[in-house]
């Protein structure tokens, strides 16, 4: 489906590039979230050629990269395993991280997967785990193979240092199967803390909620377990995109 600002001038078949250029003509930085992959990419670069000085962040662009999610996801797992981001950095090139569920369709997975493998930062061992046809994208997977990312796909889940779990993202018309992380699933493979970017999905239950009012909900979260490192996610948002700014 075509995605359309209500009070863009594009429902007047304007060019993307004017656009861009009317808001670098107004403001002093541009934070664009968009439904289309480079699409962010693209906006700085008309920019660049016609010489604002305006700065971009990309929020997130379609089934591309979300940068910022990265800078806090990063913060968010060196704080869970107990490790100093200035002065622990190289610790975890012995660690693993396995992302579960959506690497064809999520740009969170696509952007954190990319830092936290590259052995000229982290080094991380990296595991891909999904059901069939959610797999991480061909040319990711190359770029991985090209520059010597130690990683796995799998179809099952396997023991990992941290969990990073996404819903399948059935905005891009894709219904799937979740693995869904419980106490129980934490504890059978080892998993030291559990992250997830939001919003978590009611029908795939990848990560149940605990509910005051439902006890039977109490056993299956990790909302309240010592595990669970997304709501620290949510609250290191604001001090990064602070820094950003």
């Amino acid at each position: 489906p075509k995605w359309e600002l209500i009070f863009s001038s594009e429902m007047k078949d304007a060019h993307f590039e004017d656009e861009v250029r009317a808001w670098a003509s107004f403001y002093d930085a541009l934070i664009l979230r968009t439904a289309e992959e480079g699409l962010v990419a693209r906006a700085a670069e008309i920019c660049d050629e016609f010489g604002y000085d305006t700065p971009f962040i990309n929020a997130g662009d379609g089934k591309g990269e979300h940068p910022t999610q990265t800078l806090l996801d990063t913060l968010a797992l060196f704080s869970g395993l107990g490790l100093d981001i200035e002065r622990d950095w190289r610790k975890l090139s012995g660690l693993s991280i396995a992302f579960l569920n959506d690497g064809k369709n999520s740009r969170t997975i696509h952007s954190l997967a990319r830092v936290l493998g590259s052995k000229k930062l982290f080094g991380m061992f990296l595991i891909f785990i999904s059901y069939p046809g959610f797999e991480i994208p061909q040319s990711l997977r190359e770029e991985f193979i090209a520059e010597d990312y130690d990683f796995l796909e799998a179809h099952e889940l396997m023991p990992a240092d941290a969990y990073y779990v996404t819903r399948n993202q059935s905005e891009y018309g894709e219904e799937a199967k979740c693995f869904s992380v419980t106490p129980k699933v934490a504890d059978e493979y080892g998993v030291k803390i559990v992250m997830h970017p939001f919003p978590r999905s009611k029908n795939g239950n990848e990560l149940p909620i605990w509910l005051p009012s439902k006890p039977e909900t109490h056993s299956v979260s990790l909302d309240k377990d010592s595990r669970a490192m997304y709501f620290k996610q949510m609250e290191l948002g604001v001090p990064v995109s602070m820094a950003l700014l």
